[in-house]
């Protein structure tokens, strides 16, 4: 496993458990985030507890596949196909919400960077090509 995936792995498991904390605990996450996805991260977790949303169940990384490295910048981005069957849209009342139209498979175009010898996700980009998965 690439230090990229390990990475993903880490930060698939950490939004499972920030979220079904009703999106308390996300500072956790700062030690694998670049500066600015920690602070898009932080402020994703807190509109999501305004709107009293928060999520359930496993999200699970099914493939991970590198797209680009560049060794000289340090940097990867990869394809990463994300099985969200399980994860459920639970609303202020413990209802679930999830819509019927979500893909039980989502494809994120994730980049890292290396950065004081540690491998950061710069960001969780979305795909929105035709699916790797």
């Amino acid at each position: 496993m690439s230090k990229a995936e390990g990475v993903y792995k880490r930060y698939l498991a950490d939004l499972r458990k920030v979220s079904e904390d009703r999106n308390k605990g996300y500072e956790r996450m700062r030690a694998y985030l670049s500066p600015a996805a920690f602070s898009a991260e932080a402020q994703s977790f807190d509109a999501l507890s305004k709107k009293g949303l928060h999520t359930v169940g496993p999200s699970e990384l099914s493939k991970f596949t590198p797209q680009t490295v560049d060794v000289q910048r340090g940097t990867v981005t990869a394809y990463a196909c994300v099985d969200l069957t399980a994860v459920r849209l639970i609303d202020r009342a413990g209802k679930d919400i999830t819509p019927l139209s979500r893909p039980n498979q989502q494809t994120f175009l994730p980049s890292f960077v290396l950065s004081g010898g540690k491998m950061l996700l710069e960001e969780n980009g979305t795909w929105s090509g035709d699916s790797v998965c």
